[in-house]
């Protein structure tokens, strides 16, 4: 009996290891935070994001909520390269996107989104984060 526990707990502890390097698993979803949402890593804190075309509005709609679940920014967001809003199946979050924050939303199509109430410095820091890289 103790050892099949050992065994279990051996392996239960390397899963949950491999899981975590080998993908990253996602922290549990806290409450409030819509099913929807893509978990986002970042450096000192993670974040929660989701984003929605609204036809009746013609807009991105963005949300990010804080680790706790509280609502960061829900706001329209623009594209940073210009152009239209972007429509549903476009508007796939990039947990890993290359200059990812709680307030630049990075898709998977290699598009990133800002907030409309503060494009002009959130591309600022955009452009100075690409040219770093």
């Amino acid at each position: 009996m103790l050892k099949g526990l050992c065994r279990f707990l051996i392996l239960s502890s390397v899963a949950s290891v491999a899981c975590l390097i080998s993908t990253g698993c996602a922290p549990v979803r806290p409450k409030g935070v819509p099913g929807d949402t893509t978990w986002v890593p970042g450096g000192k804190t993670d974040w929660w994001e989701r984003c929605i075309y609204d036809k009746n509005q013609d807009v991105d709609r963005c949300q990010t909520f804080n680790a706790e679940g509280a609502i960061m920014e829900d706001e329209v967001y623009v594209p940073y390269d210009g152009g239209r809003p972007l429509n549903t199946s476009e508007l796939v979050i990039d947990p890993d996107g290359r200059v990812a924050g709680p307030y630049i939303i990075c898709l998977k199509n290699g598009r990133i989104l800002l907030p409309q109430s503060h494009f002009a410095s959130d591309k600022k820091f955009v452009e100075d984060e690409l040219r770093a890289h």
